[in-house]
C-alpha cells in the first residue's frame, strides 16, 4: 500500500478494490475518471463489493477537482476477458449485501456484467443488492448509467431484493431471460 492510502487525491489508491476493502459504514469513496475492473485475473466470480453504509461517488478528474459525471466518466466494467466476447465477463459488476442507511451508488457507469451462472450468479449483473432480513436496510442509486448487462435470471441491469431508491439514472440495453421492472412504493425513479 505504501503512500497510496486513499486519504487524499495525492495518495489515492491505484485501483478501486483496495479502497472498498478498508471502507466502512459512514465512509465515502471518491473515484476518478477511468475504467475499473473488479480483477486482473479471469475469475468470473469477482466483483466490486460495496460495503454496507458506504457511499461511492464517481465523476472526478484524475487528481481531484470539480465533479462532472459526463466529462469525467467513472466506468466500472465486468469485461475482464476478451474485449469482443461477453461470456467471459464477471457475473456481476457491483454487489452489495445488507446495505445500511447511507449506502449510495452515485455518478457511475456500470457495464458488461454477464450473469449466466447459477443461484446468485444468474441475477443482477449490473448492480445486485441482496438482503431480505430487515426493512431498515436501504440503498440509493443516483445519476448512474447502467447499460450492456445480461442476466440469465432476473435483473439484467439492477436487481434489488430490499428497499431502494433510484434517481436520475439511465438504465438501457440490459437483457434478462426473466423478470420485469415492478415498481413498488419504496422505489422512486424520477428522471429515469
Amino acid at each position: 500500500m505504501g503512500t497510496h492510502n486513499g486519504t487524499s487525491w495525492a495518495t489515492a489508491f491505484d485501483s478501486l478494490q483496495p479502497a472498498l476493502k478498508i471502507a466502512g459504514n459512514g465512509d465515502t469513496v471518491f473515484i476518478a475518471e477511468g475504467t475499473y475492473l473488479p480483477t486482473n485475473t479471469t475469475d468470473r466470480t469477482k466483483f466490486f463489493n460495496l460495503p454496507s453504509g458506504v457511499r461511492l461517488m464517481g465523476g472526478y478528474p484524475t487528481g481531484g477537482g470539480d465533479r462532472d459525471i459526463e466529462q469525467y466518466k467513472t466506468i466500472l466494467s465486468a469485461n475482464i476477458g476478451s474485449a469482443t466476447a461477453d461470456t467471459d465477463n464477471t457475473y456481476h459488476v457491483l454487489f452489495c449485501n445488507m446495505s445500511a442507511p447511507g449506502t449510495e451508488i452515485n455518478g457511475l457507469y456500470l457495464t458488461g456484467g454477464y450473469a449466466d451462472g447459477g443461484g446468485n450468479d444468474a441475477n443482477g449483473c449490473g448492480i445486485y443488492v441482496k438482503d431480505r432480513t430487515s426493512r431498515y436496510y436501504h440503498v440509493t442509486i443516483t445519476d448512474c448509467r447502467i447499460y450492456g448487462n445480461y442476466a440469465a435470471g432476473g435483473g439484467g441491469g439492477i436487481n434489488i431484493t430490499q428497499k431502494g431508491d433510484i434517481y436520475h439514472c439511465v438504465i438501457r440495453d440490459n437483457r434478462s431471460k426473466r423478470g420485469r421492472w415492478r415498481p413498488h412504493a419504496h422505489r422512486r425513479c424520477p428522471g429515469v
